[in-house]
């Protein structure tokens, strides 16, 4: 009986693993490069229902204010390359293309809404606001 529920346990933990999104960066140079971090939906993670960041600062719940604009970059990168493979195949004059331009411009309105908000919130929080690893600026050490 506990070893069935040990394994439905585990099962849940692995779906659950798998509709997430999973970032890391590694270095084998500076410890504190290294960072685990899970955003669980994988289809809209610009707004999790769990996320977890582990790194050398230990680990971290709260989801980064930049997530959205994250996520609406990441999605508009990704529209362009699908856009630019559509209109070499079925030329810049057909209807996919055209259908993909809409599309792309849409997503370009709500990529600068989103910067928008987040210099918004850069403001308002100050020093406290909390960037992803990625966006974060280079800290030197002298």
């Amino acid at each position: 009986m506990f070893f069935k529920v040990l394994l439905y346990v585990l099962m849940v933990i692995i779906l659950i693993g798998l509709l997430g999104k999973i970032n890391y960066n590694a270095s084998l140079y500076d410890k504190n490069d290294n960072a685990v971090e899970f955003i669980f939906p994988i289809w809209n993670w610009g707004e999790p229902w769990f996320y977890a960041n582990f790194d050398t600062n230990g680990s971290n719940f709260k989801a980064p204010d930049d997530l959205r604009f994250r996520w609406i970059e990441d999605t508009f990168k990704k529209l362009s390359d699908k856009r630019d493979i559509i209109c070499r195949e079925k030329g810049t004059s057909s209807e996919e293309c055209e259908l993909a331009d809409i599309e792309l411009e849409d997503l370009n309105e709500q990529l600068e809404e989103a910067k928008l908000e987040l210099e918004d919130i850069i403001e308002e929080k100050g020093d406290e606001v909390r960037l992803s690893r990625k966006y974060e600026k280079k800290k030197f050490n002298f």
